[in-house]
């Protein structure tokens, strides 16, 4: 690394310097990969080399947990499912809300 790794006092100081994704899950980005962490505990996931690999796995693993807590039946996870893709394609959308694509020719 060409920089040294910053050092934070809290885990407060240290959720502060990372990007939010959900209530529940940040992700700690610098140059050598992207670290998805739980927001409040010091517990990494997961690291990954593409953030759509890093977002496909926070979506992922909200499913996995709401359908384990709350899953009854087949109908129960097809609903839970349905509405956590809804819930996260509205936070995705939300933060490219005003992103232009410019396609490259």
């Amino acid at each position: 690394m060409s920089e040294e790794k910053k050092k934070y006092k809290t885990l407060e100081e240290r959720e502060a310097n990372m990007l939010k994704v959900t209530d529940d899950y940040l992700l700690d980005i610098d140059e050598d990969n992207i670290t998805v962490r739980k927001k409040g505990v010091n517990q990494v996931l997961g690291y990954f080399g593409k953030m759509e690999s890093a977002l496909t796995f926070i979506l992922d693993n909200m499913k996995k947990n709401r359908l384990s807590n709350n899953a009854k039946n087949l109908e129960d996870a097809v609903s839970i499912i349905k509405a956590t893709n809804d819930e996260f394609s509205a936070v995705i959308k939300s933060a490219f809300s005003d992103y232009e694509v410019v396609k490259v020719k």
